[in-house]
């Protein structure tokens, strides 16, 4: 069995599962009865899943810092094990952001441009997929490194849409 704990949509999470040979999975959530699923991988960024009588599609991607999950029409945002404190994140600090989108799908809305700075949590882009409409928010607060798509361009899973500055960790004393 393996336990971890993920933060989902910045709640913690003490999740254990054990996989079965079939694709019978068993999961328990901080520390609740257990429970049963039928997990069967469609391709490397989509599943079915077969929980008390529901049949679930759920969609995955991913960038450095979080696993996006798809399902019911929600996103929920999954932190990465970080090293050294089982949070989430990559760990390194003063490397640029890579804002990737969450889906792939079309750049609908693009909010920043090179050069300019951003707040945490601002805007940079909305990703359309399958119909819905996925708003990207700033990691943290810095400077646009570069935009490398434009509105209308098609993106995939993994390619940054967006790159930060490299996080200097201090004020660049102009004040402004």
């Amino acid at each position: 069995m393996i336990t971890r704990e993920f933060h989902i949509d910045g709640n913690p999470f003490d999740i254990q599962v054990d996989h079965s040979q079939d694709d019978t999975v068993r999961f328990r959530v901080n520390g609740n009865d257990p429970e049963t699923a039928t997990v069967v991988r469609i391709d490397d960024h989509t599943l079915a899943i077969d929980h008390g009588g529901r049949l679930h599609t759920v969609h995955l991607a991913e960038n450095d810092t979080h696993i996006f999950v798809h399902v019911a029409g929600r996103i929920h945002p999954i932190e990465k094990e970080r090293e050294g404190d089982g949070r989430g994140g990559s760990g390194e600090s003063g490397g640029s952001d890579q804002i990737s989108a969450p889906m792939p799908g079309r750049i609908l809305q693009m909010f920043v441009g090179e050069g300019e700075a951003v707040e945490k949590g601002q805007r940079l882009f909305i990703v359309e997929a399958m119909k819905m409409e996925n708003e990207v928010r700033a990691p943290r607060a810095g400077a646009v490194q570069a935009v490398n798509f434009g509105e209308g361009d098609l993106v995939a899973v993994g390619q940054p849409v967006v790159e930060l500055a490299p996080d200097t960790g201090g004020d660049d004393g102009d004040g402004k």
